[in-house]
């Protein structure tokens, strides 16, 4: 869902960047459901990704190493 990078010279923060596939809705199937939230269109019930959700288990997961969580959001492809 996302490429992890970190400074390996000592840098104090982590990049994340969410690959293009992550928010591509998903067909709705028990393997699909991580992380994601039904979004019903006129067909069918699709899966796509729950970015807050996302960041708020960064945020949970990295409590006492974490300090802050920078969105950028310019080139996000959300519908």
């Amino acid at each position: 869902m996302a490429m992890f990078f970190h400074d390996v010279y000592g840098g104090d923060f982590i990049a994340v960047a969410w690959k293009s596939s992550a928010f591509e809705p998903k067909p709705f199937k028990v393997t699909n459901v991580q992380c994601r939230v039904p979004k019903t269109g006129q067909q069918e019930t699709k899966l796509k990704v729950d970015v807050n959700a996302v960041l708020e288990d960064f945020q949970v997961l990295g409590q006492g190493i974490v300090k802050t969580v920078e969105v950028v959001t310019e080139k996000w492809n959300i519908e």
